[in-house]
């Protein structure tokens, strides 16, 4: 997925795909066999390890209930572990430090309830933040109003599009919180 971005939009490692998690409550895959381990020799001290019988995937849709899913909660832990370990302070600031180029974008959420907090109007939000930043050492400080309004003009131009050509609806859709 990640080969779908330039490189200076990657976060190097990050992906923030949420497979079923190893606590997942359903089986994704079938039944996993078993490894069978060789006798060890009386004198030898080496563990052959036989390969498990491998079943075929099962190639039928896989139907998983709201209540299963709900119950199990791997992927939300996934997720916030990403997050906790890809986009903590003492990554941003260690990127800083290793001199490499980091960028900022603000919300207008972000910057509208620090106006609200601070009794500043968000412009002045805006440029006080990017002086902080900047003065850490990031490269550029960006405001993503117009990226959003972009992503809301294709949402809408793809409802228009899915509704004329009387595609499946609803057309469902969200965005990280500011």
């Amino acid at each position: 997925m990640s080969a779908k971005f330039s490189p200076t939009l990657q976060i190097s490692d990050l992906n923030d795909y949420i497979a079923p998690s190893q606590a997942c409550i359903v089986s994704l895959k079938g039944t996993k066999a078993a490894s069978t381990t060789a006798k060890k020799q009386e004198k030898a001290e080496i563990q052959v390890v036989v390969a498990p019988t491998v079943k075929p995937l099962n190639t039928d849709p896989v139907k998983i209930s709201l209540k299963d899913c709900l119950a199990c909660s791997g992927c939300i832990t996934s997720a916030e572990t990403v997050m906790l370990e890809k986009q903590s302070l003492e990554e941003f600031l260690t990127n800083i430090k290793d001199g490499k180029d980091v960028i900022m974008s603000l919300s207008p959420q972000s910057r509208a309830s620090l106006a609200a907090h601070f009794g500043l109007s968000p412009s002045q939000v805006f440029g006080k933040l990017t002086t902080f930043f900047k003065s850490l050492g990031v490269k550029a400080v960006f405001d993503t109003s117009c990226s959003r309004d972009l992503s809301l003009i294709e949402s809408c131009n793809e409802f228009v599009s899915r509704y004329k050509q009387k595609q499946s609806l609803p057309l469902i859709s969200s965005a990280c919180p500011g």
